[in-house]
């Protein structure tokens, strides 16, 4: 189970405060500091990390997300997908096996400002996004 970043914290507040983050992300850099390490070496524990709302985010840049749970995830793009809500991210921390559960681009608060990743994390994005994609599809297809 998931734990809210602020306990109790109201829904509806937690979806107002990620709208303010996205507005503010894209008029000027937000600044955010980093808890954890499941980006590293690319970002560490402790780090501030500027981030920027982008029109076009490619795979291999490092997104800034809000959760429902009021949470904010730095993770990596693998690429898009499209459901009946509307286009979706897919991202994946640097440091784990599996793709996290598609998220509404509502929700992406921005591109973090890092060095661009080389040519090889970008290939490694759209590997994961392949198989992350892969594995969707052959689950829809064995529904009865």
């Amino acid at each position: 189970m998931m734990r809210r970043a602020i306990p109790n914290l109201p829904m509806a507040l937690a979806e107002n405060i990620g709208r303010v983050l996205r507005d503010v992300a894209r008029e000027a850099p937000l600044t955010l500091r980093v808890q954890g390490g499941c980006m590293e070496p690319s970002v560490s524990d402790g780090d501030e990390v500027r981030v920027r709302r982008q029109r076009i985010y490619l795979p291999g840049d490092v997104l800034a997300v809000h959760g429902k749970d009021g949470r904010l995830t730095l993770h990596r793009c693998l690429g898009y997908v499209i459901a009946r809500d509307g286009l979706g991210v897919v991202t994946q921390a640097d440091s784990s096996n599996t793709a996290d559960t598609r998220v509404p681009l509502d929700r992406v608060i921005g591109r973090a400002e890092l060095p661009s990743p080389p040519l090889s994390t970008r290939v490694r994005s759209v590997t994961r996004y392949a198989r992350w994609f892969g594995a969707a599809a052959a689950r829809r297809v064995s529904r009865p």
